[in-house]
């Protein structure tokens, strides 16, 4: 029997993906026999800039590269757009690429096609353009646009972003020009004759590693325009003749085929000469296994094309494949060619190994390869009957070949070219048949120019054949006035992710797209194990058991952990050790610093009054910082302002227009509103003005931490320094921007306003900042406690209520527009975060951490432990007087320590998380009764570990030490005689002094506790 041609194709890696809750819901509601198995999902512009991405013609190609990171449509007036992917492709199917920007060609340029190189970092265009002015004469020449990574952080972009005033020279506009990298491509000799700075070194760099396609436009040009002279068709699209322009490229980008009609020419792509000219071809295809090429002849011949001699470029020797055995009555019209099995080809066992060993010299060159072939799938004509047909042949590395199936197309393409805008003349429609199919050859696509019907066909795994799968049929866009070509298909094209796409251009300049809605892509794909887009895609499931075979250790720990490593046991015995031997570490700490810290904190409260102006120094260092360099890195906040703006000028409560590069908009309505007040008061959203609001946010909340710490907690004043020292919460909430840190100052006033009893106002501003942030809502079951001993339980419920409101009140317009999409984008708890960027339990390896078992051990874990300690804290506000010192330390130390429980057993923590818990890290560390060394040791631990490492490695030992220090201040709390909690469960009357120096702070506690007597 003949084996299949391409690996099978089934839903087994579903459990590799994140779903979000609408998936879930479709997967388990909406799907019926009679959906359809392609849906359109994009149907003309949408969002922020959509008025400027309509193309003012005819789409004539859409073409992507290897990765397809980036997407072009070329249209035939001279307009390019290009549509950038997701951070999240895989996450959000229904969206996977959002309009980046538009190149736009002189006025007189007519496109003819164009083509990405493998590598993205350049853009071949076919144009015509007239080679006089007043003269109708064209050349048809190859212009080749490079990638810019232009640089966006130079003094005009401070204000506002105003990159798009100096790119107006290149013709090219970016549609969110706020993001940290922006590329561009142009003309290098434009580029360096304008404004704009770019920096092209890193693409520089690949280009002379991987071999690039021209670096002498010139001898291009030259060649192009003494043999490529077209005549009066400066609209080639209604000629008499239609013409075929096309651009084909070779495997290793090294070679291109530029076809003009029947006149084909091969171009060296390094040095830009002409190696050979075919004539009296119909169609060219480059091979996908090697750098050989395929033409059919106007002899219906199918010829071969390869190099013999390396030495020599432009010897390139030339074959017949005999078909005669195969097929009779051919008259091949045109062909495509697909991989064959795509998946045992490209995706070895070595090639696993390699990501995770982030070198190449472990990789085992002993794996065997399977034999390479592809198929070739070729439009005929009958001579005898004019049936039409389309014939697949398999071909190998040697050029011998095997009928596979021939299908019928007489039909299919008779309801394809049925009511065209040609009208009954379909002679020119059979020259302009589109045949394309997806990258891992499931599925090919037949339509012609200018109708609306598309036959999908697709692969049977079990009868190991094509068979004819769904019909598309485009219906026209009411918003498009132009009837004639109104959605009537120009061009077409397949990407392919975890989900198969359709592109589709129209004769009207509409790029829509389609889905398939009930296969996946096989886990064999790369790209269909991309979590993440910008993280390389992880080994197939089944195969991770190679990297024992190879006796790869590194690869062995990424995967599995670092539980067998002996420095693990080690660090375990010291943590123990330490844990053990701390009643003996605090008093040894006494004996021997006592004096030195008793100095230290007197020099403090001398110098009290003048430490309390360290909040407005560090603004002014600030604020000087912020004019005198410009960040890095912003994190999301591009996105974020891209989020507001669609709110803002599009005037849309619908959740699912707010979509950005990085992902679409995940907070809840509060959020919404927030950043729009933000929007307003930075003139529209300038990133210094910006970061000047948030250097003033960082001193209130500086302000408030002192008042907390230090005037109502009465701690010692270094408790204080350290909750507002960190450079890192700095360069996080004000150089980076990050959007935790408003909600985080929310949650400050929030503690202020208990400690002074205003319960109203609290509960207010508290449901608000649930609103902006939800993680916020860790807080809420020591919230519900306080309330109800402080307020009784009806006053409680009465809180609650209006809380709950608040909630409603906000999310109305939101919940009206899209109720789905508000749901499942602001309150979406299926998400889970990627192994590769987490800052927590790391160590336990990719298998343990993507494991739901592991979550729902966490969550347990977490729960016990929440409840463990919510009745400790139950107890003790049953017993203490509201208002005293006591109750004062015993709200805000169970606030931030029962955040604390959530951040220590939180199965995934990015780098941004770090507010939500640092600026009360020194709190607990004092309340948890460990030692000032260990205080101090851990503040510095956190400080350094808490960020993002170049060593998967090294980050998992960095996750395990941290780990260790959050399990020993979790463990001091509940254990330890001096914690703050265990001392209060012994004499709930007696005031929490410093629990490191009870001696030191004797008198002080005393003096406190004769005026409470008084009282």
């Amino acid at each position: 029997m003949q084996k299949s041609h391409i690996c099978t194709f089934n839903n087994n890696f579903e459990a590799q993906r994140i779903p979000s809750l609408l998936d879930l819901k479709k997967s388990l509601f909406l799907k019926s026999k009679n959906e359809p198995k392609w849906i359109q999902i994009r149907d003309g512009p949408i969002g922020l800039g959509s008025k400027n991405e309509q193309h003012q013609s005819e789409i004539i190609s859409i073409t992507k590269p290897e990765e397809t990171e980036y997407i072009a449509t070329c249209s035939r007036n001279g307009e390019i757009n290009f549509y950038r992917v997701l951070m999240y492709p895989n996450i959000y199917p229904y969206w996977t690429h959002l309009y980046y920007g538009k190149l736009t060609l002189p006025h007189d340029t007519i496109i003819k096609d164009c083509l990405f190189s493998k590598d993205q970092t350049q853009l071949i265009v076919l144009q015509s353009t007239k080679e006089e002015e007043n003269n109708f004469n064209t050349v048809t020449i190859l212009d080749l646009f490079e990638i810019i990574d232009v640089n966006t952080r130079d003094e005009y972009f401070i204000s506002n972003p105003k990159i798009n005033d100096h790119l107006q020279d290149l013709g090219f506009q970016i549609n969110h020009p706020r993001d940290n990298v922006n590329f561009i491509w142009s003309d290098k000799k434009n580029i360096e004759n304008s404004q704009i700075s770019y920096d092209n070194d890193k693409y520089q760099k690949e280009l002379n590693n991987k071999g690039h396609i021209f670096n002498n436009e010139k001898s291009i040009n030259k060649i192009l325009s003494n043999d490529i002279q077209t005549k009066q068709h400066n609209s080639f699209m209604n000629n008499d003749e239609l013409v075929k322009n096309k651009i084909r490229m070779s495997k290793d980008s090294n070679y291109l085929i530029i076809m003009e009609g029947t006149d084909h020419w091969i171009i060296d792509g390094s040095s830009g000469n002409k190696h050979r000219s075919l004539r009296d071809v119909k169609d060219s295809q480059f091979s996908t296994i090697s750098n050989s090429f395929y033409t059919i002849g106007t002899d219906n011949s199918l010829y071969v094309y390869s190099k013999n001699d390396e030495s020599k470029k432009s010897n390139w020797a030339q074959e017949k494949i005999n078909l005669e055995h195969e097929l009779k009555n051919k008259n091949f019209q045109q062909f495509l060619v697909v991989k064959k099995n795509i998946c045992d080809q490209n995706n070895n066992d070595d090639d696993n190994a390699d990501y995770y060993n982030n070198n190449n010299n472990d990789k085992n060159n002993n794996i065997k390869k399977k034999h390479k072939s592809e198929l070739l799938f070729l439009y005929n004509i009958s001579k005898s009957n004019n049936r039409e047909t389309l014939i697949i042949i398999e071909i190998d590395s040697n050029f011998k070949i095997k009928k596979i199936q021939e299908i019928n197309l007489t039909n299919v393409l008779k309801e394809i070219r049925n009511g065209d805008h040609y009208g009954d003349d379909n002679t020119k429609l059979r020259n302009e048949l589109l045949i394309k199919s997806s990258p891992d050859g499931k599925y090919v696509a037949v339509t012609a120019v200018g109708s609306n019907v598309i036959q999908i066909l697709n692969y049977n795994s079990n009868l190991k054949k094509y068979i004819i799968h769904e019909q598309i049929i485009l219906k026209s866009n009411k918003k498009n006035n132009d009837n004639e070509n109104n959605n009537k298909i120009s061009t077409i094209n397949f990407y392919q992710f975890q989900f198969y796409y359709l592109q589709i251009g129209t004769l009207n300049g509409n790029y829509l797209i389609h889905k398939n809605n009930k296969e996946e892509s096989p886990e064999c794909f790369p790209l269909a194990r991309r979590i993440s887009f910008y993280i390389k895609e992880r080994p197939i499931q089944p195969k991770r058991t190679h990297l024992y075979k190879h006796g790869n250790r590194r690869s062995n720990y990424i995967i599995d952990g670092i539980w067998k490593h002996p420095l693990f046991l080690l660090s375990i015995l010291m943590f123990l050790i330490l844990l053990y031997f701390q009643p003996i570490i605090t008093k040894l700490e006494y004996l021997l610093f006592a004096g030195i810290l008793n100095k230290i904190g007197n020099v403090m409260n001398n110098l009290k009054k003048y430490i309390n102006y360290l909040p407005i120094i560090l603004s002014f260092l600030s604020i000087f910082e912020i004019f005198t360099q410009q960040p890095i890195f912003v994190n999301d906040w591009p996105a974020h302002m891209s989020h507001i703006e669609q709110f803002l000028k599009e005037k849309t409560f619908d959740y699912s227009k707010y979509m950005h590069h990085h992902g679409p908009n995940t907070y809840a309505s509060g959020w919404q509103y927030l950043y729009s007040i933000f929007y307003f008061i930075t003139n529209s959203g300038s990133l210094t003005l910006f970061q000047i609001l948030f250097a003033i946010f960082e001193v209130i909340i500086m302000i408030l931490i002192f008042r907390i710490i230090s005037k109502k907690l009465k701690l010692p004043l270094i408790i204080a320094i350290l909750a507002i020292a960190s450079n890192r919460l700095h360069l996080y909430n004000v150089r980076v921007l990050v959007n935790d840190f408003p909600s985080a100052l929310g949650l400050y006033i929030v503690f202020y306003l208990f400690l002074n009893q205003k319960w109203f106002w609290a509960s207010i501003f508290y449901s608000f900042v649930v609103a902006t942030k939800l993680n916020f809502i860790f807080y809420s079951p020591v919230i519900f406690l306080i309330l109800l001993h402080s307020t009784g339980i009806i006053k409680t419920i009465l809180l609650c209520f209006v809380m709950l409101i608040e909630q409603i009140v906000l999310a109305i317009p939101f919940l009206l527009a899209n109720p789905i999409d508000y749901l499942k984008n602001a309150y979406d708890i299926s998400r889970t975060l990627l192994w590769e960027k987490s800052r927590n339990f790391k160590f336990v390896g990719l298998e343990i951490f993507d494991d739901s078992r592991w979550h729902v051990l966490l969550l347990c874990l977490t729960l016990i432990i929440l409840v463990i300690f919510l009745k400790k804290v139950n107890a003790l506000l049953k017993k203490i007087p509201v208002g005293s010192i006591n109750w004062k330390r015993l709200i805000i130390f169970s606030l931030m320590f029962s955040n604390f429980i959530f951040i220590t057993f939180s199965r995934g923590l990015y780098t941004p998380f770090f507010v939500w818990y640092f600026y009360s890290f020194s709190t607990i560390c004092y309340f948890s009764g460990i030692p000032n060394l260990f205080i101090l040791i851990f503040w510095i631990s956190h400080e350094v570990l808490f960020r993002w490492w170049d060593s998967h490695i090294l980050e998992m030992w960095i996750t395990f030490f941290y780990f260790l220090i959050n399990i020993y201040i979790l463990i001091s709390t509940f254990s330890n005689d001096n914690s703050f909690i265990n001392i209060l469960e012994k004499n709930p009357g007696s005031l929490a002094k410093d629990t490191n120096h009870d001696k030191l702070d004797q008198k002080r506690s005393k003096n406190i506790n004769k005026e409470k007597k008084d009282k």
